[in-house]
């Protein structure tokens, strides 16, 4: 039992190692109708390099979205609506996207490929959210 008991204790430690950077929590959240925010901010469960991750903000596209090619698109940024990210370097946790002023109402689309800063491990994925009237 007690040899049981050491592997169980090594497996519970271990598990940190093979995490990757999720998000955790978001402002505004995902699925949230809110007034047009100046920045989305995006709190993962581990720091990721912001100089090395990928952060676009667009205007819910009509159609089908493919994350993968919207965020591999290069010279974009006239159909987007970030205006950049802080911090720009670094191991950090928390990122925020600046966002141009005045949003117009309908629905807006998060996306983000990352870096983790602990294992390495790149990660993507994204929210929607929704500017009212």
């Amino acid at each position: 039992m007690k040899t049981f008991h050491i592997i169980a204790a090594s497996l519970l430690l271990a598990v940190p190692a093979f995490a990757h950077a999720h998000l955790k929590s978001s402002t505004p959240a995902s699925g949230a109708t809110v007034k047009a925010p100046a920045q989305v901010t995006l709190t993962f469960t581990e720091p990721v390099n912001a100089g090395s991750s990928t952060f676009k903000v667009y205007p819910q596209p009509k159609g089908t979205l493919n994350l993968a090619q919207l965020l591999n698109a290069k010279n974009d940024q006239a159909k987007r609506v970030d205006k950049g990210i802080s911090p720009t370097q670094g191991g950090v946790s928390t990122v925020t996207i600046d966002l141009q002023a005045g949003l117009k109402p309908g629905t807006y689309v998060v996306m983000w490929k990352v870096l983790a800063e602990d294992d390495g491990h790149v990660t993507q994925d994204d929210l929607i959210f929704t500017v009212k009237r």
